[in-house]
């Protein structure tokens, strides 16, 4: 098996996205190279295939990191919520409002906060079906509700309200004004 096709050409196709029409016609001309060998064919195939199958190999690879990143993330995310919640409440019993900083302005608590969010529940599907919705979907019949449609709409829907409350947090204040002496202490 000649590597050093496989190579070059993989260097190649790795840069084909830039859309250079030099890098293009190099490929081209590898893939012609390879087709015009003395290798016999299933070795031509199995080189072919193997760049794309290596490219294959490596989406895989970036979505399953992009998948594990993102559930870091949301961890991380409801750990800074939580840390947000707690140290909110232990100002709170301590009479805190408000703390003043050096690197940071201040760190305030945010109120606890009452949202009221919409659900709505489709009575009858066919009907909608018949108004025009091909799809019935949530965030379409919420446009039409929201819309001139509404009287058109009610008779098959139903809203469900919930109170989600939100416990309250806190907000760190940036400052505005860099103070040079805490830069310097940052970078010592």
């Amino acid at each position: 098996m000649d590597t050093k096709l496989t190579i070059k050409g993989n260097s190649l196709l790795y840069s084909l996205h830039t859309e250079n029409s030099q890098t293009l016609k190099l490929f081209e001309e590898e893939i012609k190279s390879l087709l015009e060998s003395n290798k016999p064919v299933y070795e031509k195939t199995d080189l072919i295939a193997e760049m794309i199958t290596d490219i294959d190999e490596k989406i895989n690879y970036v979505k399953s990191k992009i998948i594990l990143l993102s559930s870091i993330k949301k961890l991380l995310e409801k750990d800074r919520a939580m840390a947000k919640e707690v140290i909110a409440k232990t100002l709170k019993d301590y009479g805190i409002e408000k703390l003043e900083g050096m690197q940071v302005s201040s760190i305030t608590i945010t109120p606890e906060k009452e949202e009221v969010k919409e659900h709505i529940v489709i009575k009858d599907e066919k009907a909608l079906i018949n108004l025009g919705y091909a799809k019935v979907d949530e965030k379409k019949v919420k446009e039409a509700l929201y819309s001139d449609r509404y009287n058109e709409i009610e008779p098959y829907i139903d809203i469900e309200l919930e109170q989600i409350k939100k416990p309250s947090g806190i907000r760190i204040n940036k400052r505005k004004i860099h103070i040079p002496a805490i830069e310097n202490e940052k970078s010592a």
